[in-house]
């Protein structure tokens, strides 16, 4: 199970923070500059991502959400407890 988990955040890593076009530049010829390969590099299968990237993107998107809905509840419920004041007025729209 661990070395299920180590080689599922190696591919996260190596998928997110390396890039797509880094991986396309070892597999091409290196003769030419970089720039150039990742300009010729249209094909349709260049955009999509592996499982774990999409994985990884899904529960990053869900964990931000969750934390910025967690936030909006913090704020509203101080601005609800203190609405006699002007300024938590206008955070309500009161």
């Amino acid at each position: 199970m661990t070395m299920q988990l180590n080689s599922f955040f190696e591919e996260v890593v190596v998928g997110l923070v390396v890039g797509r076009s880094l991986q396309n530049d070892t597999t091409s010829d290196n003769t030419t500059s970089s720039a150039s390969k990742v300009n010729n590099n249209n094909d349709d299968d260049d955009d999509e991502y592996t499982q774990a990237q999409q994985i990884a993107l899904t529960w990053s998107l869900r964990i931000a959400a969750m934390i910025s809905f967690l936030s909006a509840i913090y704020i509203f419920r101080m601005a609800w407890k203190r609405r006699d004041h002007v300024f938590h007025r206008l955070m309500l729209g009161k």
